[in-house]
C-alpha cells in the first residue's frame, strides 16, 4: 500500500506513520483481506491462480499461504467439476479442439494439471490413459 501510495504522490514517512496507526487500531489486517480475496475467489480459481492473484496484490508470501491454506481442498474439486462440465458444454468444435480448450481454461484459471488430467479421462471420448499433447500445456504445466 505504500508503494501504491507513494506512486500516486504521497510522501513515504507520513504514509508508514499513516498505516502504522491504523494497523495497530486494527483498521488494517493483510492477512484477514487475503483470506477475504482467497475465499471469494475459491469458488471459481484453483490454488495457482489465487496465489498468483494475492501476490500481485502485495500480500507476503507468508500472508498468501496462510491465506490459501485455508482454502476447502474440497471445495476447489467441487469448483473443477462445476467449471469442467460448464465448459465443455459450451465449446464447440471437433472433440480434440473442445479438449484443448477445456484443458487451457481450466488451466488458466488455477487447478492443477493432475486433477483436469482426471476430469479429462471421463471425458466421452476422452484421453483415457494418454497424457495431453505437450503442445497443449500452458504456462509450464504438465499431465
Amino acid at each position: 500500500m505504500v508503494r501504491a501510495l507513494e506512486e500516486r504522490g504521497f510522501e513515504a514517512d507520513p504514509v508508514r506513520e499513516a498505516l502504522g496507526r491504523l494497523e495497530r487500531e486494527g483498521w488494517l489486517d493483510d492477512l484477514a483481506a487475503a483470506r477475504s480475496a482467497a475465499r471469494v475467489r475459491a469458488g471459481r480459481y484453483g490454488r495457482a491462480r489465487i496465489e498468483k492473484e494475492l501476490r500481485a496484490r502485495g500480500f507476503s508470501s507468508e500472508t498468501t499461504a496462510t491465506a490459501l491454506a485455508e482454502i476447502d481442498p474440497e471445495g476447489e474439486e467441487r469448483a473443477l467439476s462445476r467449471l469442467f462440465l460448464k465448459l465443455q458444454r459450451s465449446s464447440a468444435g471437433s472433440d480434440s479442439q473442445k479438449r484443448r480448450r477445456v484443458w487451457n481454461a481450466l488451466v488458466r484459471r488455477g487447478f492443477p494439471a493432475a486433477a483436469i488430467s482426471a476430469k479429462m479421462k471421463n471425458w466421452p471420448g476422452g484421453l483415457g490413459d494418454s497424457k495431453v499433447p505437450r503442445e497443449d500445456l500452458e504456462d509450464g504445466e504438465s499431465s
